[in-house]
């Protein structure tokens, strides 16, 4: 359903309305689907299964996989993607598939892709989730190649549900006709995003009518290509969906560049029925118009009951935006851009503090914050919730040649007074980078903290890798 065909949809001209379109048409297109998948044999994968992805080019013929009768390994390296030898699928109806279980982790992103060939459309690359009683656990993750009769690449992000403890990779179609599969990669990733970089093109995502992939490395913020938005009117954005797990922190990043502001990245969640999940707040970054990439960084924890975050690229005005590099990571630090690759993202970095980008200065990565102090008590500070009673393990690294560097926690309560004494942590003065480590308690009533990377005296203090964690 292209956008324009949904602002046609009642309720569908403001952003609420947009957003409980989006929903409601994510959920329908889940159920028809599984509505529709009808596969021979359905059974929980036996015990001892790998946790590795077994013959993944069938060079050793059928061995790790369970091969549907309509299924052969066709030995003509003509017909390979790779190597010597392929699965052919000469399906005689739909869902007559090829198998093989894996263990997974829940909330763990795996990275996959594989290679499929027909002369008809129909070929499926698909993933069925199970819990521990051996039920289904969430929409099947499915991807599908077109009828071109060449070899053609699918690729994406695979995330266990939050009670999945193994997974089975269907090699199927949905329709008669002979099918061809071969190099099937499946392994543990890092983003939760599919084709973050647009480098696929708009694989993985849906693009708004105003949307386009720019191809021209110049204009990329990395590598060789970027996401375009020409917005005529405000809220026409591309987005993705992403299965998160309820309670998980996660670490979200963007990078945007644009003229004029109005550029955002919004994260809205929903739960297993495909209803919303409402917030205090939505997760919400914007970038300014410097014409620059500008990044755009945050830190959340997915709602009690979601299940799935839409991952929203759009902006609030009509105008040209652009985006490229979006990552959402699973973490246990809530300290945002704690490293500082994503500049002073996060952070409320005023002279004499700086990023320093000179790759020899920082602990690690390309950036560390720099504080060439003039006075006591400067400093660059991040603001974040807390829970009253919940222990932090706070890690730091910290340079100077001079005593005086410190790292600060300041307690605040609901109506902004300070609870509490502040909490710090100081520098040694070795010259070297050295690991600044504490347990912060947060007293009674504390709902937000400042960590504050200061100076108690001139001098020059370098900080990194600032990292907050739940004990």
């Amino acid at each position: 359903m292209s956008a324009d065909l949904l602002m046609q949809v009642p309720g569908c001209r403001t952003r609420e309305g947009w957003k409980r379109v989006f929903a409601v048409v994510g959920y329908i297109l889940a159920v028809l689907f599984v509505s529709q998948l009808v596969v021979d044999g359905i059974v929980s994968p036996p015990a001892g299964v790998s946790s590795v992805l077994q013959n993944q080019g069938f060079e050793s013929g059928g061995d790790g996989w369970d091969l549907a009768p309509q299924a052969s390994i066709d030995n003509d390296s003509g017909h390979a993607h790779s190597g010597t030898a392929s699965l052919k699928l000469v399906a005689t109806g739909p869902w007559q598939s090829v198998t093989q279980p894996v263990i997974v982790t829940a909330g763990q992103p795996y990275d996959f892709s594989g290679w499929g060939r027909s002369g008809s459309s129909g070929g499926h690359f698909t993933i069925l989730s199970y819990r521990a009683d051996s039920g289904l656990d969430g929409p099947p993750y499915d991807l599908t190649f077109p009828g071109s009769s060449r070899w053609e690449d699918v690729s994406g992000v695979y995330v266990a549900p939050g009670k999945t403890v193994r997974a089975t990779i269907f090699l199927q179609s949905s329709a008669p006709g002979s099918y061809w599969f071969d190099d099937v990669r499946f392994a543990p990733g890092a983003n939760l995003v599919a084709n973050s970089g647009f480098e696929a093109g708009g694989y993985g995502w849906q693009l708004a009518n105003q949307a386009t992939i720019d191809s021209a490395q110049a204009d990329a913020h990395s590598r060789q290509r970027s996401l375009t938005l020409a917005a005529t009117q405000p809220w026409q954005g591309t987005w993705q969906s992403v299965t998160v797990i309820a309670g998980l922190v996660y670490s979200f990043g963007a990078w945007g560049r644009s003229m004029t502001d109005g550029g955002e990245a919004a994260l809205l969640f929903f739960d297993t029925n495909g209803r919303e999940v409402e917030s205090n707040s939505y997760f919400v970054r914007t970038f300014p118009g410097t014409g620059k990439w500008e990044p755009m960084t945050g830190v959340f924890g997915a709602p009690a009951t979601a299940t799935t975050v839409l991952v929203y690229l759009q902006s609030w005005r009509s105008g040209s935006f652009r985006f490229d590099d979006v990552i959402l990571v699973s973490t246990r630090n809530i300290i945002d851009n704690g490293g500082f690759e994503w500049g002073a993202s996060g952070w409320v970095v005023a002279p004499p503090a700086t990023i320093d980008s000179n790759a020899g200065d920082a602990h690690s990565g390309k950036n560390c914050l720099a504080l060439v102090a003039t006075a006591p008590w400067e400093s660059a500070f991040q603001s974040l919730e807390v829970a009253s009673g919940q222990s932090y393990a706070l890690v730091a690294w910290g340079r100077s040649s001079q005593e005086g560097g410190l790292v600060t926690i300041i307690g605040f309560a609901a109506d902004g007074r300070v609870i509490g004494s502040p909490f710090s942590l100081a520098m040694p003065a070795t010259g070297k980078w050295v690991a600044i480590k504490g347990v912060y308690r947060p007293p009674d009533g504390t709902v937000r903290v400042n960590v504050h990377l200061q100076s108690s005296t001139t001098g020059e203090f370098w900080f990194d890798d600032v990292s907050m964690t739940r004990v």
